[in-house]
Formats: structure tokens, sequence, C-alpha cells
């Protein structure tokens, strides 16, 4: 965050699929005109072991002290 910016509540989008979470995510982004949320594309092929730990250092960087938004699709991501 730039020192000029309030804190803001983060935003990670995490999906089961190969760009489902990335597109809503780069969508979401160009609407607002700033690159704010996170999207996380989990493989089916994917442990969900694996992904914990990639989305569990995802979420410490979006955490700007506000907390940070999770919204996830389903099953193993929640």
């Amino acid at each position: 965050v730039l020192s000029s910016e309030e804190p803001r509540v983060g935003v990670v989008v995490l999906m089961h699929g190969p760009s489902t979470a990335s597109s809503m995510v780069q969508v979401a982004n160009s609407l607002v005109g700033k690159e704010h949320a996170t999207g996380l594309d989990m493989p089916l092929s994917m442990k969900a072991e694996d992904m914990y730990e990639i989305a569990k250092e995802e979420i410490r960087k979006a955490n700007t002290g506000r907390g940070v938004l999770l919204m996830v699709d389903m099953g193993s991501l929640t």
C-alpha cells in the first residue's frame, strides 16, 4: 500500500479451475481501476494442502491492516 493511500480490506478470490478466479479478478480490478483483488486458481489435480500454503502467503500479502475478504467457490478451498 502506498503511504498516501488508506489501508483497505484485502480481497482474495480462490476458485477451482484453470482461470476462473484470475479472470474474475482481472475484470473487477479493471472496473475499479486498481490492482486491488488477487485471484488464485486451483487446478483440479492440485492437493488442497498445497493450495492452502499458497493461499496463506497471498492472504498475508493482501492484509494491509484491515483484514482480508476471502471469496471461495466450494469444497476444499473453504
